[in-house]
């Protein structure tokens, strides 16, 4: 039962990761074209959420 838990858990968060990449992606494209600073805050918060999630699941 617990086995079962963390693959669910790990998948959520390979799936979380992978969807903060497209996110980031698509901000760094988007801040290229016409930055601003609200845009760049959004982008260095995915940059730490990203970090921090990837910091998590490799432990």
């Amino acid at each position: 039962m617990d086995d079962s838990k963390e693959r669910i858990r790990l998948s959520l968060g390979k799936s979380l990761t992978l969807s903060l990449e497209f996110a980031l992606a698509a901000d760094i494209l988007r801040s290229v074209i016409a930055p601003t600073w609200d845009e760049i805050g959004k982008l260095a918060a995915i940059i730490a959420l990203r970090t921090i999630l990837n910091y998590f699941l490799s432990k």
